[in-house]
């Protein structure tokens, strides 16, 4: 009789792990569902748009700098078509952009700016405007190319949704992708090489719910009364039970995946590795309640996932595991690009802000002296320009209308014809003189560097050009 009574209590003790006992994984399951939750959130991650407001920044003030550039430049004819190889790479990048902003400044059309912007007038400031402008532009130029491009949210949007369905990211997919073709291949086995575990958060989820009674196993998972459940017989049954099952897991208010939260997710995972197999049982390689010694597979030994063919090498081969450490890794660098990227902004619309300024002024023909960087910056004066290495350069008489220079030729249209108005002055304003018998400064040295409205208060000055 003794005997009987063991052979029913060793038969029912079997009985009850093939159908798997209530909230046998719930622990288990609850991890997946928790990561779960994180990937089904993922169209909440955002990205910067730095790109495309530091790209509007240098529109703005690339239309700055046409309208305040040198009469040399600003009536080059733009319209002419590019010569291959007889360009600058400079002009052969901006010509269209130049072509576009000079067309609506003359038509006074705002293109693609907020306002209307106009050409400066002809007056001694705006050659200086210029040059603080153009030194502006060049390093909100830089800066642009400095801005980080990657990870981007789609990217990691993707791969999220990888995590769940398997390597392309797609809803569930046929063949071995999301679901593998057999449960033995689902679930591990007894961690025979070429078993498939982990190839899909969804197919886990499935291998440790799965039974082949009908509703044990979802109740091993997620507790008395669950239904829904059966036996892992391929991709052909697991898509209608990943769907059953989701409506099981708890609902967490998840705002946006974090780098943060797929870490306590990871590690959480993790712990749970063999928590309820024993020694004997392969216990570092299960996930779930093994048992029978059939290996993981569904029926007579459901609940488990083996991931021995995953976990036998220097780095875990989970497939879904590491997308997820990718995703995470990803967010990481995700944030810090928006720090990188907005700490440029900031600064391309500082100067944004400062040659706006600059500009306003040219409009009502201010005054302005210049820092290295082309801001302004209260310095005493300008230097100077040396007519000798300025004007002389200048080959063609559309070029030598600035500067102080005169083209002394009424014939010709090109040639050494270009020279300094006043040479004496020049020179001198440019050396600093002074009165070698007196020590006392002279009249060019009282006049150096000051433009027009500044020079008229002096006596001894008298304002000789047209800029």
């Amino acid at each position: 009789m003794r005997q009987v009574v063991l052979q029913v209590l060793f038969l029912l003790l079997v009985w009850r792990k093939t159908e798997g006992t209530e909230n046998e994984v719930a622990l288990e399951f609850n991890a997946l569902c928790r990561i779960l939750n994180i990937a089904q959130v993922s169209d909440q991650i955002t990205d910067d748009d730095t790109a495309t407001a530091v790209s509007a920044n240098v529109d703005l003030m690339l239309t700055l700098n046409m309208s305040v550039s040198p009469d040399s430049f600003y009536d080059l004819n733009f319209q002419r078509a590019i010569v291959e190889g007889k360009e600058s790479e400079e002009y052969t990048t901006y010509h269209d952009k130049w072509k576009s902003i000079k067309e609506n400044i003359i038509k006074g059309a705002k293109g693609d700016l907020s306002e209307v912007i106009k050409r400066a007038p002809k007056n001694p400031f705006r050659h200086l405007a210029s040059q603080a402008i153009n030194a502006s532009l060049q390093t909100a130029q830089q800066l642009q190319k400095s801005i980080k491009t990657s990870p981007t949210a789609t990217e990691i949007q993707a791969e999220l949704k990888g995590v769940i369905f398997g390597k392309d990211g797609s809803d569930p997919a046929t063949g071995a992708i999301t679901f593998s073709d057999t449960n033995t291949n689902a679930y591990g086995g007894t961690g025979t090489p070429g078993t498939t575990p982990g190839i899909s958060l969804a197919s886990d989820m499935v291998c440790l719910c799965g039974s082949n009674s009908g509703t044990d196993g979802t109740e091993a998972c997620a507790g008395h009364g669950a239904s829904g459940g059966s036996q892992h017989a391929g991709s052909s049954t697991a898509t209608s039970v990943f769907t059953t099952l989701m409506a099981h897991c708890p609902k967490t208010v998840q705002k946006r995946p974090t780098a943060a939260a797929i870490s306590s997710a990871i590690a959480n995972f993790m712990t749970l590795m063999g928590k309820s197999t024993s020694d004997s049982n392969m216990k570092n390689f299960v996930y779930g309640k093994f048992a029978n010694n059939g290996g993981c597979n569904g029926a007579n030994s459901p609940t488990c996932i083996n991931y021995k063919t995953r976990l036998t090498t220097a780095k875990h081969t989970i497939p879904w595991l590491l997308k997820l450490e990718s995703c995470r890794d990803k967010l990481s660098h995700l944030e810090g690009k928006k720090t990188t990227n907005g700490l440029i902004l900031t600064e391309v619309r500082a100067l944004t802000a400062a040659t706006r300024a600059i500009y306003i002024k040219a409009l009502a023909g201010g005054t302005l002296t210049l820092s290295p960087q082309g801001a302004e910056h209260p310095a005493k004066t300008t230097t100077a320009v040396n007519p000798n290495t300025d004007c002389t350069k200048k080959q063609k008489k559309v070029e030598c209308k600035e500067d102080g220079c005169k083209w002394n030729s009424d014939k010709e249209e090109t040639g050494e014809h270009c020279k300094a108005k006043d040479v004496e002055r020049q020179t001198n304003a440019a050396a600093g003189t002074r009165n070698g018998s007196t020590g006392t400064e002279t009249t060019t040295e009282k006049c150096k560097g000051k433009l027009e409205p500044e020079c008229t208060k002096a006596p001894e000055c008298q304002w000789e050009g047209k800029e």
